[in-house]
């Protein structure tokens, strides 16, 4: 298995999804800390969540005759 290039996100519990990628872990540290300081936020617990693996499907198509 290729090594995955790890990435950071933080998600901020009760809100629609994580859609920022950083590549570093103080970068994600300094996003969270200004997503729990945003007055919506305040109370809320903010994840910072980890790459650790990749998963992708393949679809093969095929023609067959003329």
């Amino acid at each position: 298995m290729k090594p995955l290039e790890p990435f950071w996100v933080c998600l901020v519990a009760g809100r629609g999804t994580a859609n920022i990628c950083h590549n570093t872990y103080e970068s994600a540290c300094a996003e969270a800390e200004r997503l729990a300081a945003q007055n919506d936020n305040i109370g809320r617990n903010v994840y910072i969540l980890e790459s650790i693996a990749l998963c992708q499907a393949k679809m093969e198509i095929k023609w067959e005759g003329d």
